[in-house]
């Protein structure tokens, strides 16, 4: 959803240079806050967060909250985490984040290296991935 603000907003500024750098360079004025502002916005809004912080403690109660607003509960642990900017809250909600390492081995990109047609790959990935074509 960040880069998605930055195709939105700082398209015309990735196409002329064509390439993007987190932060501000003399060639490109990208805000980085905005573009977080707006995917945080977008996944999970200020009023959701206002709504169900104080049941952040209640594990069930943020599952189904995160169930009803469609977004995994780690999202909201995160920005709980992230708003109050404390190491022990992110290692207290720890063991509510999904593995990544797992996650990302899905994605991996052998695919791409045997110059597989793009259709054939997008395939591979859904059945994979999402289990359907």
């Amino acid at each position: 959803i960040h880069e998605l603000f930055h195709v939105l907003y700082d398209w015309d500024e990735i196409s002329k240079d064509r390439y993007h750098i987190s932060g501000e360079t003399e060639s490109i004025k990208i805000n980085e806050n905005e573009a977080n502002s707006f995917a945080r916005q977008y996944l999970f809004s200020d009023e959701k967060m206002n709504a169900v912080r104080p049941h952040i403690n209640e594990p069930r109660y943020v599952k189904y909250f995160a169930e009803q607003n469609h977004v995994h509960p780690s999202i909201i642990y995160t920005f709980y985490s992230w708003d109050n900017n404390e190491e022990k809250i992110y290692a207290k909600f720890n063991k509510y984040m999904p593995d990544f390492d797992d996650l990302l081995e899905r994605f991996n990109t052998k695919d791409f290296l045997n110059f597989d047609p793009i259709k054939e790959i997008s395939n591979k990935r859904n059945i994979n991935i999402y289990n359907t074509i």
